[in-house]
Protein backbone atom coordinates (compact mmCIF):
# COMPACT_ATOMS: atom_id res chain seq x y z
CA UNK A 1 0.00 0.00 0.00
CA UNK A 2 1.26 3.48 -1.11
CA UNK A 3 1.55 6.43 1.30
CA UNK A 4 -0.94 8.02 -0.66
CA UNK A 5 -3.34 4.76 -0.57
CA UNK A 6 -3.28 4.82 3.29
CA UNK A 7 -4.05 8.80 3.64
CA UNK A 8 -7.04 7.98 0.92
CA UNK A 9 -8.25 5.45 3.33
CA UNK A 10 -7.73 7.24 6.65
CA UNK A 11 -9.44 10.25 5.60
CA UNK A 12 -12.47 8.05 4.93
CA UNK A 13 -12.90 6.55 8.05
CA UNK A 14 -12.45 9.89 9.72
CA UNK A 15 -15.46 11.32 7.76
CA UNK A 16 -17.27 8.51 8.06
CA UNK A 17 -16.21 8.87 11.86
CA UNK A 18 -17.44 12.65 12.23
CA UNK A 19 -20.12 11.68 10.48
CA UNK A 20 -21.37 9.00 12.92
CA UNK A 21 -23.11 5.75 11.55
CA UNK A 22 -27.07 7.43 12.35
CA UNK A 23 -25.83 10.30 9.58
CA UNK A 24 -24.90 8.34 6.55
CA UNK A 25 -26.94 6.08 3.92
CA UNK A 26 -26.54 2.08 4.66
CA UNK A 27 -24.08 1.92 1.74
CA UNK A 28 -21.67 4.09 3.56
CA UNK A 29 -22.23 2.60 7.00
CA UNK A 30 -21.48 -1.49 4.95
CA UNK A 31 -18.24 0.75 3.25
CA UNK A 32 -17.26 2.39 6.82
CA UNK A 33 -17.41 -1.12 8.71
CA UNK A 34 -15.04 -2.60 5.63
CA UNK A 35 -12.75 -0.50 5.96
CA UNK A 36 -12.60 -0.56 9.61
CA UNK A 37 -12.17 -4.39 9.71
CA UNK A 38 -10.28 -4.47 6.48
CA UNK A 39 -7.52 -1.71 7.81
CA UNK A 40 -7.13 -2.32 11.62
CA UNK A 41 -3.65 -0.43 12.35
CA UNK A 42 -5.15 2.42 10.12
CA UNK A 43 -8.62 2.35 11.88
CA UNK A 44 -6.94 2.06 15.26
CA UNK A 45 -4.87 5.08 14.64
CA UNK A 46 -7.69 7.14 14.14
CA UNK A 47 -9.30 5.76 17.01
CA UNK A 48 -6.35 7.04 19.10
CA UNK A 49 -6.16 10.51 17.16
CA UNK A 50 -9.79 11.63 17.20
CA UNK A 51 -12.52 11.60 20.55
CA UNK A 52 -15.43 12.20 17.66
CA UNK A 53 -17.43 9.38 17.17
CA UNK A 54 -15.24 6.85 17.10
CA UNK A 55 -17.09 3.91 19.10
CA UNK A 56 -18.16 2.66 16.06
CA UNK A 57 -14.12 1.80 15.20
CA UNK A 58 -14.03 0.06 18.47
CA UNK A 59 -17.02 -1.87 17.73
CA UNK A 60 -16.53 -2.66 14.62
CA UNK A 61 -13.15 -4.30 15.13
CA UNK A 62 -13.92 -5.92 18.25
CA UNK A 63 -17.15 -7.77 16.47
CA UNK A 64 -14.19 -9.00 13.77
CA UNK A 65 -11.93 -10.09 16.97
CA UNK A 66 -9.84 -7.44 16.06
CA UNK A 67 -8.68 -4.26 17.73
CA UNK A 68 -7.50 -5.43 21.46
CA UNK A 69 -5.29 -2.93 21.74
CA UNK A 70 -7.67 -0.30 21.75
CA UNK A 71 -10.32 -2.35 23.70
CA UNK A 72 -7.79 -2.72 26.13
CA UNK A 73 -7.07 1.26 26.81
CA UNK A 74 -10.93 1.46 26.81
CA UNK A 75 -11.31 -1.14 29.60
CA UNK A 76 -8.76 0.33 31.49
CA UNK A 77 -10.51 4.06 31.09
CA UNK A 78 -13.67 2.34 31.99
CA UNK A 79 -12.41 0.33 34.74
CA UNK A 80 -9.73 3.28 36.68
CA UNK A 81 -12.73 5.84 36.41
CA UNK A 82 -15.02 3.26 37.79
CA UNK A 83 -16.77 4.99 41.16
CA UNK A 84 -16.48 3.03 44.28
CA UNK A 85 -18.13 4.09 47.77
CA UNK A 86 -16.17 4.13 51.45
CA UNK A 87 -13.27 2.18 50.57
CA UNK A 88 -9.33 2.57 50.99
CA UNK A 89 -6.97 3.13 48.57
CA UNK A 90 -5.41 -0.78 48.27
CA UNK A 91 -8.83 -1.82 47.94
CA UNK A 92 -10.00 0.54 44.85
CA UNK A 93 -7.13 -0.23 43.29
CA UNK A 94 -7.01 -4.03 43.41
CA UNK A 95 -10.08 -4.10 42.38
CA UNK A 96 -9.75 -1.41 39.01
CA UNK A 97 -6.31 -3.73 38.39
CA UNK A 98 -8.64 -6.72 38.36
CA UNK A 99 -11.79 -5.00 36.54
CA UNK A 100 -9.27 -3.55 33.57
CA UNK A 101 -7.19 -6.91 32.74
CA UNK A 102 -4.26 -5.69 34.35
CA UNK A 103 -4.03 -8.39 36.40
CA UNK A 104 -5.74 -11.60 37.12
CA UNK A 105 -5.72 -11.63 40.92
CA UNK A 106 -9.82 -11.32 41.73
CA UNK A 107 -10.35 -9.55 44.48
CA UNK A 108 -11.74 -11.61 47.75
CA UNK A 109 -13.76 -8.51 49.24
CA UNK A 110 -15.48 -6.47 46.58
CA UNK A 111 -15.97 -3.03 47.35
CA UNK A 112 -19.48 -1.05 46.86
CA UNK A 113 -20.43 0.63 43.78
CA UNK A 114 -21.71 4.16 43.55
CA UNK A 115 -23.50 3.16 40.36
CA UNK A 116 -26.55 1.57 39.96
CA UNK A 117 -25.80 1.10 36.06
CA UNK A 118 -23.29 0.85 34.00
CA UNK A 119 -24.86 2.67 31.03
CA UNK A 120 -28.30 3.55 29.55
CA UNK A 121 -27.70 4.09 26.02
CA UNK A 122 -27.78 1.39 23.76
CA UNK A 123 -24.17 1.84 21.54
CA UNK A 124 -22.45 2.12 24.52
CA UNK A 125 -23.93 -1.26 25.90
CA UNK A 126 -22.70 -2.60 22.06
CA UNK A 127 -19.17 -1.35 22.71
CA UNK A 128 -19.44 -3.56 25.98
CA UNK A 129 -21.25 -6.66 23.99
CA UNK A 130 -18.53 -6.26 21.70
CA UNK A 131 -15.53 -5.70 23.76
CA UNK A 132 -16.38 -9.27 25.17
CA UNK A 133 -14.73 -10.97 22.13
CA UNK A 134 -11.10 -9.44 22.82
CA UNK A 135 -11.25 -7.80 26.17
CA UNK A 136 -11.90 -9.71 30.30
CA UNK A 137 -13.74 -6.45 31.12
CA UNK A 138 -17.47 -7.41 30.23
CA UNK A 139 -17.31 -10.89 31.70
CA UNK A 140 -15.23 -9.08 34.64
CA UNK A 141 -18.10 -6.03 34.97
CA UNK A 142 -21.03 -8.56 34.68
CA UNK A 143 -19.18 -11.08 37.15
CA UNK A 144 -19.23 -8.36 39.79
CA UNK A 145 -22.51 -7.42 38.85
CA UNK A 146 -24.46 -10.44 40.04
CA UNK A 147 -22.21 -11.34 42.52
CA UNK A 148 -23.13 -7.33 44.20
CA UNK A 149 -26.80 -7.97 42.54
CA UNK A 150 -26.52 -5.24 40.59
CA UNK A 151 -29.16 -5.75 38.24
CA UNK A 152 -29.15 -3.10 36.03
CA UNK A 153 -25.46 -3.15 35.57
CA UNK A 154 -25.37 -6.66 34.18
CA UNK A 155 -28.73 -6.42 32.28
CA UNK A 156 -28.35 -3.51 30.11
CA UNK A 157 -25.52 -5.08 28.14
CA UNK A 158 -26.54 -8.48 28.34
CA UNK A 159 -29.62 -7.21 26.63
CA UNK A 160 -27.35 -5.97 23.91
CA UNK A 161 -25.69 -8.79 23.53
CA UNK A 162 -28.43 -11.11 23.29
CA UNK A 163 -29.44 -8.61 20.59
CA UNK A 164 -26.57 -8.06 18.87
CA UNK A 165 -24.60 -11.50 19.32
CA UNK A 166 -27.41 -14.39 19.63
CA UNK A 167 -28.87 -17.14 22.22
CA UNK A 168 -25.87 -18.94 21.76
CA UNK A 169 -22.89 -16.69 22.01
CA UNK A 170 -24.94 -15.26 25.62
CA UNK A 171 -24.85 -18.66 27.18
CA UNK A 172 -21.20 -19.39 26.10
CA UNK A 173 -20.42 -15.83 27.74
CA UNK A 174 -22.57 -16.49 30.59
CA UNK A 175 -20.72 -19.93 31.34
CA UNK A 176 -17.46 -19.06 30.99
CA UNK A 177 -18.36 -15.77 33.35
CA UNK A 178 -19.52 -18.60 35.98
CA UNK A 179 -16.54 -20.87 35.90
CA UNK A 180 -13.51 -18.23 35.74
CA UNK A 181 -14.93 -16.00 38.15
CA UNK A 182 -16.49 -18.38 40.33
CA UNK A 183 -20.05 -17.09 40.47
CA UNK A 184 -22.26 -19.33 42.44
CA UNK A 185 -25.51 -20.86 41.34
CA UNK A 186 -27.73 -19.50 43.82
CA UNK A 187 -25.94 -15.78 42.41
CA UNK A 188 -27.24 -16.52 39.22
CA UNK A 189 -30.79 -16.84 40.16
CA UNK A 190 -31.08 -14.37 42.22
CA UNK A 191 -29.84 -12.34 39.43
CA UNK A 192 -32.09 -13.85 36.56
CA UNK A 193 -34.73 -14.28 37.90
CA UNK A 194 -34.97 -10.52 38.80
CA UNK A 195 -34.56 -9.97 35.92
CA UNK A 196 -37.21 -11.87 34.40
CA UNK A 197 -39.60 -10.31 36.72
CA UNK A 198 -39.08 -6.94 35.65
CA UNK A 199 -38.81 -5.17 32.03
CA UNK A 200 -37.44 -7.46 29.20
CA UNK A 201 -37.26 -8.00 25.53
CA UNK A 202 -38.55 -11.03 23.86
CA UNK A 203 -35.17 -12.51 23.81
CA UNK A 204 -34.23 -11.57 27.12
CA UNK A 205 -37.07 -13.29 28.21
CA UNK A 206 -36.48 -16.81 26.28
CA UNK A 207 -32.67 -16.45 28.08
CA UNK A 208 -34.00 -16.43 31.27
CA UNK A 209 -36.77 -18.46 31.46
CA UNK A 210 -34.77 -21.23 30.04
CA UNK A 211 -32.54 -21.18 33.24
CA UNK A 212 -35.55 -20.96 35.48
CA UNK A 213 -37.69 -24.06 34.48
CA UNK A 214 -34.06 -25.84 34.34
CA UNK A 215 -33.48 -25.00 37.83
CA UNK A 216 -37.19 -25.81 38.76
CA UNK A 217 -36.84 -29.11 36.73
CA UNK A 218 -34.26 -30.20 38.26
CA UNK A 219 -34.08 -28.42 41.71
CA UNK A 220 -36.89 -27.11 42.38
CA UNK A 221 -36.28 -26.46 46.51
CA UNK A 222 -32.98 -24.74 46.33
CA UNK A 223 -34.05 -22.26 43.57
CA UNK A 224 -37.52 -21.38 45.93
CA UNK A 225 -35.40 -21.25 48.71
CA UNK A 226 -32.71 -18.88 47.16
CA UNK A 227 -36.04 -16.59 46.05
CA UNK A 228 -37.37 -16.95 49.39
CA UNK A 229 -34.39 -14.93 50.86
CA UNK A 230 -34.70 -11.98 48.25
CA UNK A 231 -36.29 -8.59 49.51
CA UNK A 232 -39.80 -8.71 49.85
CA UNK A 233 -40.31 -6.38 46.12
CA UNK A 234 -38.34 -8.90 44.62
CA UNK A 235 -40.07 -12.38 45.72
CA UNK A 236 -43.97 -10.89 44.65
CA UNK A 237 -42.40 -9.49 41.59
CA UNK A 238 -40.98 -12.75 40.75
CA UNK A 239 -43.60 -14.91 41.75
CA UNK A 240 -46.33 -13.13 40.20
CA UNK A 241 -43.88 -13.55 36.77
CA UNK A 242 -43.41 -17.46 37.74
CA UNK A 243 -47.47 -17.85 38.37
CA UNK A 244 -47.89 -16.02 34.66
CA UNK A 245 -45.60 -18.84 33.17
CA UNK A 246 -47.66 -21.39 34.95
CA UNK A 247 -44.62 -22.72 36.98
CA UNK A 248 -44.53 -23.24 40.78
CA UNK A 249 -43.63 -19.91 42.94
Amino acid sequence: MTEEERREIKNKIIVYAEAGVYRITKKEQADFKWLVQEHEDIAEEVYRETHLSRVHILIFLNEAGKGAGIAKEEARKLAYGYELLDCDAGTEQAFWAWLSGDTDEMPKQMPESRRTVMYNVSILNQKLCYMSKVSPFTERLCAYAVKKGYVDIWKNPVEEMLSCSGMDYTRSFQHNMAVRYQVEEKELMRMYSAVFAGRKTKMEKEFYLGFIKEWMEKEKDSYLAVIDKMGVEYRKKIRMALQKEALPG
